[in-house]
């Protein structure tokens, strides 16, 4: 059974990148380092980790540095759920760099600095891959439980020893609103504030800032982080939230005189491409159904003698929808029979259980 689960999550997200495409009408380019105006590289600037004094902290217990959150972009709506933090295996550093030499000054304790990397060091997981500070590859981990708003998360050191960097953020989400009161949690910003901590990441790895592959991201969840880590995987390079991302001030994504996108960086004066894109993902109860989702658990409420709804109108819509439940489950044409094979179970396991809820 849990094979088959994991089975149908990755069937959900291969599904999900076939099946959304850009819409936008804008075409997007790597500019010249010319091209780019003084407003796209004061974001270069600021998001370049080199300049930004990041706090380290050595775990030894599992041989890691771990990095305080810092902003993921330039125009954070709420700073405390648009940043991002990384942890990043010791092998891969040398030590912290304090006092801009460019040499590890500290390699222990809890420093401000520049990472120094070892990029002769390697590890080898439990698996038998051998990772360098130049293959390793990247997990982020998607919160955004119940598509609500997370506050910037400390990424963990649980994937340290298997060589693996990891990324943790935060995001708005349903309940986000801004100081004056203003509601900002609007749907796509949860995806969004994700898309932009993988861009920083991405970034600062080419500029030699961070260990890590920028071609191998992997995004991982459960429920609703489940449904962001796929959507996340799903709608890679998509220019439909480019708007988006570049409202944030984020990096790698600009829009030009012409109204084109430019999603590339100034990396030793050369342009070079990033993407908000993801190698692959691994997602767990992914809660991305919404539709029968909604229908369902109208189904179960209405049919409840028990529940009270709030309003008439409220139980109205639970009718509608859990008559559209009906329809929607008996257009499947599903039986028990089906049930019995798919799960390998006997007819006699199933059958009391079954039989129980339908009456």
């Amino acid at each position: 059974m849990r094979r088959f689960k994991k089975m149908i999550s990755i069937i959900m997200t291969f599904a999900l990148i076939l099946c959304l495409s850009a819409c936008s009408s804008k075409t997007s380019n790597s500019a010249s380092a010319a091209d780019k105006t003084d407003e796209m590289k004061e974001i270069e600037e600021k998001l370049n980790l080199a300049n930004m004094n990041a706090s380290w902290t050595y775990d030894e217990s599992s041989d890691s540095w771990t990095m305080a959150s810092v902003t993921a972009v330039t125009k954070p709506e709420i700073e405390n759920e648009q940043g991002v933090s990384v942890c990043v295996p010791g092998a891969y550093v040398k030590g912290i760099d304090s006092d801009g030499d460019g040499k590890e000054d500290e390699t222990s304790g809890t420093v401000n600095g520049n990472l120094i990397i070892d990029n002769d060091a390697s590890i080898t997981s439990t698996n038998g891959q051998v990772y360098t500070a130049e293959t390793a590859p990247v997990i982020i981990n998607t919160g955004a439980a119940g598509y609500s708003e997370q506050e910037n998360q400390t990424a963990s050191s649980g994937y340290a020893s298997e060589g693996y960097i990891n990324l943790s953020c935060g995001n708005r989400g349903k309940q986000s609103t801004l100081s004056d009161g203003v509601y900002t949690g609007d749907a796509p910003c949860c995806l969004v504030d994700q898309k932009n901590a993988v861009r920083f990441v991405k970034y600062n790895i080419l500029l030699g800032n961070l260990p890590g592959s920028v071609d191998y991201f992997v995004s991982t969840g459960g429920s609703g982080g489940g449904a962001h880590a796929s959507m996340l995987a799903a709608t890679s390079n998509n220019p439909d939230f480019y708007d988006y991302e570049i409202a944030a001030g984020a990096v790698g994504v600009y829009e030009d005189s012409e109204g084109n996108y430019i999603t590339s960086v100034t990396v030793d004066s050369k342009e070079i491409a990033l993407s908000d894109g993801l190698w692959g993902c691994m997602a767990y109860s992914a809660i991305t159904s919404l539709k029968e989702a909604d229908m369902a658990m109208a189904f179960e409420y209405y049919l409840d003698p028990t529940y009270s709804f709030n309003t008439d109108f409220q139980k109205q819509m639970a009718e509608y929808l859990a008559n559209s439940y009906m329809n929607y489950i008996n257009d499947k044409k599903l039986s028990i029979f089906q049930l019995v094979h798919e799960t390998g179970h006997n007819f006699w396991q199933i059958f009391p259980s079954y039989f129980l809820q339908l009456i």
